[in-house]
């Protein structure tokens, strides 16, 4: 994987796309201060469906602040970044939108996204059917909550 999922701590947020410099508007979303809570229960998982690719969202107010990037792809109707899934914060399911109409426009885009995740590969806790039944992943990663 081109990122790491884990516990690992960061605090920036630089997603970049990489054929033209598209989406100005996600490539403005940054993460102004760091956070000790850790990840999001996956419980409290919202799928959703934006132009027929399948997301996810959470509203936890805290987050972990590692760092996790990789190009944003969709598969299967379910957005993916580097293989795994990113569970957005509530808040920032304007920058998932914007990111899958690039995706779908045929950018290829690089993301950096500030948060927290569970890697099976990792030897974290599995990852629940409510994410795998819908997009299958080894991965998944929760978006800390914007500025």
């Amino acid at each position: 994987m081109g990122g790491q999922v884990g516990n690992h701590r960061s605090c920036t947020y630089r997603p970049m796309n990489m054929n033209r410099l598209l989406a100005v508007a996600f490539l403005a979303l940054s993460v102004g201060a760091c956070s000790s809570e850790s990840t999001s229960p996956a419980s409290d998982v919202e799928p959703l469906e934006i132009d027929g690719v399948r997301v996810f969202q959470h509203a936890n107010s805290g987050g972990d602040d590692a760092l996790f990037g990789g190009i944003a792809e969709i598969r299967n109707d379910c957005l993916y970044v580097d293989d795994a899934v990113v569970i957005w914060h509530e808040d920032q399911i304007d920058q998932a939108s914007q990111l899958i109409a690039s995706i779908e426009g045929g950018d290829e885009i690089q993301v950096s996204l500030p948060g927290g995740g569970i890697s099976l590969d990792e030897g974290d806790t599995p990852i629940p059917a409510t994410i795998t039944d819908l997009c299958p992943t080894r991965a998944i990663w929760y978006t800390s909550p914007g500025p």
